[in-house]
């Protein structure tokens, strides 16, 4: 219909039908589109609408639970106030919201003016609470990593920012979650600012930082994709962009400490 739409996050059914999220910014909506295993749409309902003056939302992310709803994830500007912030939107299979909380904070009057709450992931924890993983622009110009722990009604039990250093320009992309509690958040930091390094720490259940790993992989680096080996270690995605068209995938083995074993990158095909 000669709209600008944009399909992201699926998630897979056992059955093969695949439900994702569609921003339909003509009608100023988020949608959850399923098809089946061979591709027949069997589903359209509104995620989310922002269909008032100034309002933007754009997806950061869907999960499927075991009950067969759904919670979303979105980085949302308010057409009042101008601020970006992070809302997570729980849903049944008829759109029907069953929890919806927004978070915005600042960690000062100056960046009350301007923080930005961008919800990178989502994680269920097996207490029950969940944890939101965001990358935070702060008016002075800098990004950082903010960890939200919230409880079943979605109000916050604890929230840690864990930038190295007020302007360390930090910026968390995947997370996992243990079943002590404890979190793993891979992302980038930045060295300048033409180039970066793959960033890897591990929090406590309560937030605390227990270790920091940076890794380097020359030019502009930056990881994307985690995921914890039968060893423990972590397996860890991302790209590398050396400069003059030296694009690279880049694939990153730590143990269960983050201590690097391996890393290897391999050119994109032109």
């Amino acid at each position: 219909n000669n709209k600008w739409s944009t399909l992201s996050h699926p998630v897979r059914y056992p059955d093969g039908a695949v439900s994702g999220l569609v921003q339909h910014h003509g009608a100023r909506t988020v949608n959850l589109l399923t098809v089946d295993r061979w591709g027949n749409k069997t589903g359209w309902i509104t995620a989310y609408s922002y269909n008032y003056a100034g309002y933007y939302a754009y997806p950061r992310g869907l999960w499927l639970a075991a009950d067969g709803t759904f919670w979303v994830s979105l980085y949302v500007r308010s057409g009042i106030s101008g601020l970006w912030y992070a809302l997570i939107r729980h849903f049944d299979a008829k759109g029907q919201t069953l929890h919806e909380k927004s978070y915005w904070y600042a960690s000062s009057a100056a960046d009350a003016k301007g923080a930005h709450n961008d919800p990178v992931d989502l994680l269920f924890n097996p207490d029950q609470t969940r944890t939101i993983v965001n990358t935070m622009s702060w008016i002075a110009g800098h990004t950082g990593a903010r960890l939200v722990r919230t409880l079943g009604d979605g109000s916050v039990k604890w929230l840690h920012d864990l930038d190295n250093g007020a302007q360390a320009n930090e910026e968390p992309a995947a997370a996992q979650v243990f079943g002590d509690g404890s979190t793993a958040v891979a992302g980038r930091q930045w060295v300048d600012k033409q180039s970066g390094q793959g960033l890897l720490y591990k929090v406590d259940n309560g937030g605390k930082l227990s270790w920091r790993r940076s890794y380097d992989a020359g030019g502009d680096a930056r990881l994307r994709y985690l995921a914890v080996a039968s060893d423990g270690g972590f397996v860890l995605g991302g790209l590398v962009d050396g400069g003059n068209g030296d694009k690279r995938y880049w694939l990153v083995r730590t143990d269960a400490a983050g201590a690097l074993r391996w890393q290897r990158s391999q050119k994109l095909a032109t």
